[in-house]
């Protein structure tokens, strides 16, 4: 447990070497147990008395803003006695330059910027480029860059903290060639003389010009024989294991829809809450060679507005893996292409999956609710990182449709710091500025421990600043608890706070709020209520047993304190018929054990009508990375979905093709030079009544390379029936 210690020998120790003890605690042998258990002290009040001829130091706080920037000479006078020091004053950030031209580059360049400071010297330097953080020098090209403008930001730290960022932005050219716009013989043609060359006419976006290859492929596709076609429907998306329960195989009939792109679909639609998906076991008619690349192509469409992913089987880590994905905007149907890495086959063998999936961007969802909590090293250390949290918030307010924030507590890391409560004021306040409602709660660090002391927290936090506030419902002793009343896109919820020193008056007030608004979802805010085992705490047991399950409109309860990330679903039956009426969703989301006080984490749920659930994920503006703990070893802590009812929402996977591509590296003519928008062409010796599979890669001298799709035709006098190809 990260809050309980033993702690002996405290003392104070001044610079001549007087050690003073505090006489309740005069033993140095003796163990101090400190800590949040039961038999623990919460915090140890310490008293030292100084003698009086050891107070002899002196001090002045010296505003060095109002100085010029270099040496300033220090005179200390004392009954007679002076000593002269030299300082230095340097109240100018770093200064930033780059090289960086205006005109497109084309080729290899590189990125380097100057960064100089005169007074105290540059501590740090951070650059990022397109959001990426980068060393400098950086050695670049056209061809590894996207086309288009990009923008490099140069922030720099001299050695006392002064800080200049700096933006510059640049343009490089569209480097890599066109795919090609004709190809011979046309692709998925049949009845294709015996010798007839390829032919691939190829451009360049900047008319280099180009070498261009010609290689063999292979493709596993319907009639191949070579794939094994199934489906099924899972509570879960992906599948939890790798052959779920009620799988069941494909027909002929179903197999010959997906057998070109003709709308003929194989379509699979569920209604009670589950998650359809259509599989697709391929199996290699020789192994995959070092230089060779599988792709797998799959058209078809969903519902709109559902995503749609691609999963392959990792055999080693033993789960379902997310390849691609995609979002159906309407019926219209779309395509899915993924390079299958090598970690996915086993013995010859490529499973995959393609299963309606979580929405995560606002074309999936109606709107968004955002938790942050434990903001206190924050506030003490980091305030920069706060910032970006609340700017984030205000920058997102539109585009994710936020309706509300939570805060439950710790906002601030030591009670009685004014400068930490003025941080905190700050930053909450641009939330206040952008119109974006939230509701706070006191932790442990926001009141004095023993005495639970809420004058600082009321000073800053109290009933005055949110009484006329359009949302706010009640305050239980100026805010120490109270009610937000919040509505969105015709959903009604109540958000309920009490801080800490939760005790049966508080819990009598909350009891009576929620039975006044029996309509709304309650969601309960505390400091403290899940522990970092998933239990509550006893805090969390005695609000569990009195708050939540007396309350049938309670559906989740969110709290800090711990560092984890936890979450507890309770069911309960609110009837008392054996079957459960709702499930309480109890969650425990403190990041401030990680780096730098937490690293600007926050859980933000996104509420999707049309689905009845909330789909909750964690996600830092500080980083830019969501998840705090990482889903490979933690599974999935920071991202799940909460019911809102019952009701189901009919879910649809429907498939028109899917084939696997083998690109190999076994060329068929040489590499031919061309000019842009010229046709390359190579003869291939071909047999009668046999599938042929090519493609071509086409480079320039800037390093810009393009691989075509995998084109396929037939020789004359197969009896194979002509399907038009769905490999463009």
């Amino acid at each position: 447990n990260r809050d309980d210690f033993l702690v002996r020998d405290i003392r104070l120790i001044l610079e001549d070497g007087t050690v003073i003890r505090d006489p309740d605690y005069s033993d140095p042998l003796e163990n101090i147990a400190v800590g949040d258990s039961s038999s623990a002290l919460q915090s140890v009040d310490l008293s030292f008395n100084i003698p009086k001829e050891k107070l002899v130091a002196k001090a002045y706080l010296w505003d060095t803003t109002a100085f010029t920037d270099g040496a300033h000479t220090l005179t200390v006078s004392y009954e007679g006695q002076e000593k002269e020091h030299t300082v230095y004053v340097d109240n100018t950030a770093p200064f930033i330059t780059s090289s960086l031209r205006s005109t497109p580059y084309k080729g290899s360049f590189t990125i380097d910027a100057e960064v100089i400071d005169d007074g105290a010297g540059v501590k740090t330097t951070t650059v990022m480029l397109d959001e990426e953080l980068i060393d400098l020098p950086y050695e670049t090209s056209s061809a590894r860059l996207s086309p288009g403008e990009h923008t490099l930001t140069i922030e720099a730290t001299d050695d006392v903290g002064n800080q200049r960022q700096e933006t510059f932005t640049f343009t490089t050219v569209d480097e890599h060639p066109n795919q090609p716009d004709m190809i011979m013989p046309a692709d998925g043609a049949t009845d294709v003389s015996l010798g007839t060359p390829l032919q691939a006419k190829v451009t360049d976006p900047t008319n280099d010009a180009l070498q261009v290859r010609f290689f063999e492929g292979r493709k596993h596709f319907t009639d191949s024989g070579t794939i094994t076609f199934s489906k099924g429907a899972t509570d879960t998306e992906p599948p939890i294991v790798l052959h779920p329960d009620a799988e069941e195989m494909m027909n002929d009939a179903e197999k010959q829809l997906m057998a070109a792109i003709d709308n003929e679909m194989v379509t699979t639609t569920t209604s009670n809450g589950t998650f359809p998906y259509h599989r697709f076991d391929i199996n290699l008619k020789q192994p995959l060679k070092q230089h060779e690349t599988a792709e797998a192509v799959w058209h078809g469409k969903t519902l709109p507005g559902r995503k749609v992913t691609m999963y392959a089987w990792n055999p080693s880590a033993d789960r379902w893996v997310s390849l691609v994905e995609h979002i159906g905007e309407d019926e219209e149907s779309f395509e899915l292409k993924a390079t299958i890495d090598r970690s996915f086959i086993e013995n010859k063998k490529i499973q995959l999956l393609v299963q309606d999936e979580i929405p995560s961007s606002p074309d999936d969802y109606d709107y968004t609710f955002v938790w942050m909590t434990d903001t206190q090293y924050y506030a003490q250390s980091y305030p920069h990182i706060f910032k970006s949290q609340v700017e984030w918030i205000r920058d997102q307010q539109e585009e994710m449709d936020i309706k509300y924030v939570f805060h439950t507590g710790d906002i601030v890391n030591v009670y009685n710091n004014l400068r930490q409560w003025e941080v905190a004021d700050k930053h909450m306040s641009i939330l206040e500025d952008a119109n974006i409602p939230y509701g706070v709660l006191a932790g442990n660090h926001d009141v004095e421990q023993q005495t639970i002391d809420y004058n600082m927290y009321e000073q800053y936090f109290g009933e005055y600043r949110f009484a006329e506030q359009h949302y706010y419902g009640e305050s239980y002793k100026n805010n120490r608890g109270h009610y937000d009343l919040i509505s969105a896109e015709g959903n009604d919820f109540i958000m309920l706070y009490m801080g800490w020193g939760v005790n049966e008056e508080g819990i009598a007030w909350m009891n009576d709020v929620l039975a006044r608004y029996p309509n709304r979802m309650a969601i309960l805010n505390f400091h403290e209520y899940l522990l970092t085992s998933a239990n509550r705490s006893d805090v969390g047991v005695r609000v569990y047993e009195n708050v939540v399950k007396p309350n049938p409109n309670v559906i989740a309860v969110l709290s800090g304190h711990y560092f984890d990330s936890e979450t507890l679903i309770d069911p309960i039956d609110d009837d008392g018929d054996g079957e459960p009426d709702r499930h309480v969703y109890q969650m425990l989301a403190d990041y401030q054990g990680g780096p730098e006080g937490g690293q600007g984490y926050m859980r933000l749920f996104h509420v999707d009508k049309d689905s009845h659930q909330i789909y909750v994920n964690t996600y830092s503006p500080y980083m830019d990375d969501y998840n705090f703990f990482d889903t490979d070893e933690y599974g999935e802590k920071d991202e799940f979905i909460i019911p809102l009812s019952l009701e189901p929402l009919e879910k649809q996977i429907a498939t028109d093709a899917f084939a696997l591509n083998i690109y190999t590296d076994k060329p068929i003519g040489q590499t031919q030079s061309i000019e842009s928008g010229e046709t390359a062409t190579v003869e291939w010796a071909t047999k009668k009544d046999k599938m042929y599979s090519w493609y071509i890669i086409a480079t320039d001298t800037f390093g810009g390379t393009t691989r075509s799709d995998l084109y396929t035709f037939t020789t004359h006098s197969s009896t194979r029936k002509a399907k038009e190809s769905f490999f463009r």
